[in-house]
């Protein structure tokens, strides 16, 4: 058995991949292949890609960063202090004689969802009570004409092309 054989048999024995071998060896898997196909030994059995010496520790490797750390370390009563804490240093707003955050006075009128007030107050800016009663617009716009449109921009643009033409034709066979 030459030396080759005694390595590759022996990293087969230590569950290296097939890949991992060939990468100690200086050669691409494929190579590999071919060089065991001509080597007077019997098969070697290799161990799949992902159960292999390699893989194990890239997966012991991975959550190093995390040894050491409890994973909930947040209680309950923490995260009701928080969100205590974050709903006090919220800003304020008055609407209809009713002071809170707008997700609060959201909440309270019920009229609208939070992201509809939010976009209005940001996009159109709208007062808040405005934003707050304002009735929906999607559908409005859903079925509203959209003469914006660039195909129907194109189309116009089309017709008007055509009717000037129209109109140089007439005048330029009308009697003189």
């Amino acid at each position: 058995m030459n030396k080759d054989e005694a390595f590759i048999r022996d990293c087969a024995a230590r569950k290296y991949s097939k890949s991992m071998t060939a990468r100690l060896l200086g050669m691409w898997p494929q190579q590999l292949d071919v060089l065991l196909e001509f080597l007077p030994m019997p098969k070697v059995e290799f161990v799949p890609g992902s159960q292999s010496a390699g893989a194990a520790y890239q997966r012991a490797g991975l959550h190093e960063s995390r040894r050491g750390v409890k994973q909930d370390y947040l209680t309950d009563a923490d995260r009701q202090r928080l969100r205590d804490r974050t709903r006090e240093m919220a800003p304020k707003h008055t609407a209809f004689g009713v002071t809170g955050t707008i997700p609060e006075l959201v909440a309270r009128f019920g009229v609208v969802s939070l992201n509809s007030v939010r976009r209005r107050m940001k996009l159109r800016q709208m007062k808040l009570e405005q934003a707050l009663t304002a009735p929906r617009a999607d559908r409005d716009y859903a079925l509203s004409r959209k003469d914006n449109h660039p195909w129907r921009k194109a189309d116009e643009f089309s017709y008007q092309l055509h009717m000037d033409r129209q109109a140089a034709r007439q005048s330029q066979q009308a009697p003189r």
